[in-house]
């Protein structure tokens, strides 16, 4: 029996406990989570993903077979459209505005300070 835990942590601080059996010759699987069960699925021989929720974290979980096992991966989806994700594309748009607007007063002040040095000498 295949045994993983994966322990997750959001933005706000908040960690979640996740777990999984996966039983080697029945295939059965069972996904936990701060041990409350989220996924339940039966004779599972191939490879398969799983999309659920971890507080407001969009994860998926990844069963890959190969040869005779499986390996196993739980990701959490940035590129999603959750409610979450927009925020963090209106907080990276933001931040990448004010990097530009940084950048290019940065560059007005070395041509002013360069323009100043040529009148004085």
């Amino acid at each position: 029996m295949s045994q993983l835990t994966w322990t997750v942590v959001d933005d706000f601080g908040g960690k979640f406990h996740v777990g999984m059996y996966h039983g080697d010759t029945s295939g059965h699987l069972m996904v936990y989570c701060n041990k409350k069960i989220i996924i339940i699925d039966f004779e599972v021989q191939e490879s398969k993903k799983y999309s659920f929720y971890l507080g407001h974290e969009f994860c998926h979980l990844h069963l890959d077979k190969e040869k005779d096992n499986f390996s196993y991966s739980l990701k959490k989806d940035h590129l999603a459209e959750t409610p979450l994700n927009e925020v963090r594309k209106k907080a990276w748009r933001r931040d990448r505005y004010k990097s530009i607007v940084a950048f290019i007063s940065f560059l007005i002040l070395i041509v002013i300070t360069v323009y100043m040095y040529k009148t004085i000498y």
